[in-house]
């Protein structure tokens, strides 16, 4: 499965049984124009758009597809274009579901490892050191 295809997977299955109804009004960013409840701002499974005037709601989907523009930082590996370019050490989602910081060489081994046990890496982010 390539990268469009995971999340188009993914848009679908957040809105579960709502899927058939809203699919054709869904576009690739999981936001909705169909409405076909009353969209409450208190609905804590959704977000809203709402229109700057009349407030009326413009877009909906659920809460579940924030960040899927940038998949939360991720980049899902699914074949060796979607390997890291350059040598130095990631963060790592293992197919266990275990988030681990490796290092990534290029070199065939490392890429046979990466390809084996890794659905997902992330530049690995420096924390700021302690003040005091």
């Amino acid at each position: 499965m390539n990268n469009q295809e995971a999340k188009e997977k993914a848009i679908r299955e957040a809105y579960g049984d709502l899927w058939e109804t809203v699919k054709s009004d869904v576009n690739t960013t999981g936001w909705c124009t169909l409405f076909i409840m009353y969209v409450h701002d208190d609905n804590t499974d959704i977000d809203v758009v709402r229109d700057h005037i009349r407030h009326d709601p413009i877009k909906w989907r659920p809460k579940s597809l924030r960040g899927i523009n940038s998949n939360n930082g991720w980049n899902r590996i699914d074949g060796l274009d979607s390997l890291p370019r350059g040598n130095c050490i990631y963060t790592v989602l293992g197919k266990s579901g275990n988030i681990e910081e490796w290092s990534f060489t290029g070199g065939d081994n490392c890429i046979a490892i990466w390809l084996e046990y890794f659905t997902h890496w992330r530049p690995l982010v420096e924390l700021p050191k302690p003040i005091y």
